[in-house]
């Protein structure tokens, strides 16, 4: 097919083009109003052991999952509202944060999702 052809079936086919931009226009609008937000902040801790050795790499592991415990606890949830004068409680603000150690990598993966 030449040019002039593609132009004459576009040009006699319009409202097909229209009606598909038209829908797709109207799906994500719709979409992106029903949808509630999500905001996420991350924040990523790294434990450095004062000396690298085997035995200190699976203590560390245990330190990591103890430290993960003690950042998700109703007392650091309480510290943490107090500190940002936030109005929510500990409950719903322990229920939007998750920590997560990563042992291989001397690190803790801190997530607040909130809607």
């Amino acid at each position: 097919m030449e040019l002039a052809q593609y132009l004459r079936v576009l040009l006699k086919k319009w409202w097909v083009i229209a009606l598909a931009v038209g829908i797709t226009v109207t799906s994500a609008v719709v979409f992106s109003e029903v949808r509630a937000p999500i905001y996420r902040s991350s924040a990523v801790l790294q434990v450095v052991p004062a000396r690298f050795d085997y035995g200190l790499g699976l203590s560390t592991e245990q330190f990591l999952r103890q430290f993960a415990r003690q950042i998700h606890t109703t007392t650091m949830a309480q510290q943490v509202i107090d500190e940002l004068q936030l109005d929510i409680s500990t409950d719903r603000l322990l229920a939007d944060v998750t920590v997560a150690p990563i042992p291989e990598d001397y690190l803790i993966q801190i997530d607040a999702d909130r809607p």
